[in-house]
């Protein structure tokens, strides 16, 4: 991933078309005196970072279907470990 270009707020109004080219290639970190930084990035970015999030679920919150999915599941052998693997 690009490094972030940071830009005042004033930079930013007064060339909007041209940040808004450049975040679809690297994150452009906006500044404001006194005000908390604001990032834009593309649209693909932000939705592949929508779509990474993952919010952990308590057991009891399973339906009766996710849990019977959950505990028939198998992991594939490809991405099977064990701890003596990790001691490698």
């Amino acid at each position: 991933c690009a490094m972030s270009l940071k830009v005042s707020a004033a930079e930013v109004e007064s060339s909007l078309a041209i940040y808004l080219d450049k975040a679809l290639d690297e994150a452009v970190e906006v500044t404001r005196p006194g005000k908390e930084d604001v990032v834009m990035i593309s649209a693909g970015r932000f939705r592949a970072l929508k779509q990474s999030e993952r919010r952990a679920l308590h057991p009891a919150e399973l339906t009766d279907e996710e849990a019977a999915a959950l505990a028939s599941s198998e992991i594939p052998g490809e991405h099977r470990y064990s701890l003596a693997d990790m001691k490698r």
